[in-house]
């Protein structure tokens, strides 16, 4: 990891090019402006449900934790969207 960060104009160029595209797909991910797949074992559903789970556990009782902790929704089907 890099000590220091990027001055922020240069860091947020690519975020702004990210957001003005049109979305392709439901996830996306980047490192440095570079498109990475968002497969394998840092986007398993199954562990982000565990940590989902071990972080309401730990956080239990602090107040508007249980709201801040998103649940994992399921892919939208093409089908679904056009159907409406």
């Amino acid at each position: 990891m890099k000590e220091f960060g990027k001055p922020v104009a240069e860091a947020v160029a690519p975020i702004v090019r990210v957001l003005d595209s049109p979305l392709d797909e439901s996830l996306r991910a980047f490192v440095e402006g570079r498109r990475i797949p968002v497969t394998g074992p840092g986007f398993d559903p199954a562990a982000a449900d565990r940590l989902r789970g071990a972080t309401l556990r730990l956080t239990a009782g602090v107040r508007g934790t249980q709201e801040a902790v998103p649940r994992r929704r399921p892919p939208v089907s093409s089908e679904r969207i056009c159907s409406r």
